[in-house]
């Protein structure tokens, strides 16, 4: 989290497009693994009768959260540092909950390493689904805001035509 607050951050203090790119890929990592943090821990405190519900409940409210996150880009001129500092406050809120519980860590038991090739052959479906699916996203995220801006869009269409594309 320390890591994701500072990469975010540093986009409001330095204007160069290598260095953004840096920090999207040290905030895009850190992101990854707080949510593998937060899912691991909801995988392990619940139990195999409510874990479905358990993180689809999880994964509405995230979602829910991206949306919302959208609709921020009309509260300050897109040019400025604002929205950065919005979600490093944003981003130390979530972190509370985590940081007050009394629950334990999640006990991890030792595992075995997987090679692609062997995930393939378990599930090559889920394997090529997942890797289209972040291809899909990645287009999406990275060329629609681009997209909407090109057809005409202005900041607070922008934000909705991505929202709709969450909701």
């Amino acid at each position: 989290a320390s890591v994701a607050w500072i990469s975010i951050l540093g986009h409001s203090l330095i204007f160069d497009p290598l260095s953004w790119g840096l920090f999207r890929l040290i905030s895009g990592f850190s992101f990854a693994g707080i949510f593998v943090v937060a899912e691991s821990w909801l995988n392990d405190q619940s139990q195999n009768e409510d874990r479905g519900k358990i993180l689809s409940i999880y994964m509405a409210i995230n979602h829910g959260g991206f949306l919302i996150g959208q609709l921020f880009l009309n509260l300050a001129h897109p040019g400025g540092f604002t929205h950065f500092i919005l979600i490093s406050i944003l981003l130390s809120f979530a972190l509370i909950p985590i940081l007050v519980t009394a629950s334990p860590f999640p006990s991890f038991n030792s595992y075995q390493p997987m090679r692609v090739s062997e995930l393939y052959h378990n599930s090559p479906t889920a394997l090529v689904g997942g890797i289209c699916v972040g291809v899909a996203h990645g287009c999406v995220w990275g060329l629609g805001p681009v997209y909407a801006f090109k057809s005409g869009f202005d900041v607070s269409g922008v934000s909705i035509f991505m929202g709709v594309f969450l909701l």
